[in-house]
């Protein structure tokens, strides 16, 4: 059956506005407050309406680039973006395009402008990494370009997704740890940082909560979370030493991802707690300094190469064909095991 075309009388309807402030919403025009046009912008891209380039192209009209944006904070990152850059270009170049990429500034004010090689339409396509604020998806999206987001807290905007499974690593991890003889547990990490972070933890508590129900047996689980103010760690320092010195802590803990377990691991030290024996640790994300830690750290693999493969072939057949319905690919992690969990008696 045919999908029925979205028209803006539709997104009108539904919002109970006029056509007429729909249109200079999607237009970008003046006179329109941003929270109006975000409103309007997301209502037409979860009803599927189909945005016309704002530059009109022949269809062999390309330019050969595309644009990858990244929060500006995270352009440092080589360990786990840079690798997932490294694999879009990669697999582009491969294609025959050249990749263009933008840093974003996540803390500006709404309206913030988007990098001229989308403005201008010099790109085919573009793909969106991490915390990209809402604002900037849906500007991107009324250009009427194809997108695909990778590791996105915006599950709900009708683009193209992929992404590790984060309930499904925080669910393996905990099993892993009561495996391991742990039946007090604690979860480290901002909940309020990501959705990753979140779905981790959701993960996490559903597996305790499952053994508890399943066994009989006690088992506690802790949550420090709290504000992300310790060098751009998504965790407060101050909440990491209350973990640490609690009189009842956790024997082993599961942090939301390897920069929060190494920073619990230097403060370990600081304390004189030795890990695993006094503590054991897990992390999520595999970045390369797991292995070169004085005590290697067992973490999960989200297969960051693999994402940004994934993606670079959804934005190639997006480009070349373009059917409307999105499509949302989860990869299924793995835990790589080394030498901070202890087996328990």
């Amino acid at each position: 059956m045919k999908l029925k075309k979205i028209t803006m009388e539709d997104i009108a309807a539904e919002l109970g506005i006029s056509k007429s402030l729909v249109s200079k919403a999607l237009s970008g025009s003046h006179g329109i407050s941003e929270d109006t046009k975000e409103k309007v912008r997301a209502a037409a891209i979860r009803m599927g309406y189909r945005f016309k380039k704002a530059v009109p192209q022949q269809a062999t009209d390309k330019t050969g680039n595309v644009a990858v944006l990244l929060p500006r904070e995270d352009v440092g990152d080589f360990d786990y973006w840079g690798i997932i850059l490294k694999s879009i270009e990669v697999e582009m170049s491969r294609n025959g395009y050249s990749v263009m990429f933008s840093g974003i500034d996540t803390h500006a004010e709404k309206g913030v402008s988007l990098p001229l090689s989308i403005t201008e339409h010099k790109v085919d396509g573009v793909i969106i990494l991490g915390r990209i604020p809402r604002p900037i998806i849906l500007s991107v999206i009324t250009e009427g370009l194809p997108i695909v987001l990778i590791d996105s807290d915006y599950h709900d905007l009708n683009v193209d997704l992929v992404y590790a499974d984060n309930y499904g690593g925080g669910f393996e991890a905990a099993r892993h740890l009561i495996a391991h003889g742990h039946r007090n547990l604690g979860f480290v990490g901002n909940l309020d940082y990501s959705w990753t972070f979140r779905e981790r933890y959701r993960g996490f508590a559903a597996a305790v909560d499952q053994y508890r129900s399943e066994t009989g047996e006690e088992t506690t689980l802790s949550t420090f979370s709290g504000d992300e103010d310790f060098n751009n760690i998504p965790i407060s320092y101050e909440k990491i030493m209350t973990c640490l010195e609690a009189a009842e802590r956790p024997t082993a803990l599961f942090c939301a991802n390897d920069p929060v377990a190494f920073v619990v691991m230097q403060a370990m030290d600081k304390l004189g707690l030795v890990c695993p024996d006094e503590m054991s640790i897990m992390g999520f994300d595999n970045v390369s300094k797991c292995e070169l830690s004085v005590t290697p750290l067992t973490s999960i693999e989200p297969h960051k190469s693999l994402m940004g493969e994934r993606a670079s072939q959804m934005l190639l057949r997006r480009m070349e064909y373009n059917n409307g319905v999105s499509e949302k690919q989860q990869l299924v992690v793995k835990i790589v095991e080394r030498k901070t969990i202890k087996m328990l008696n």
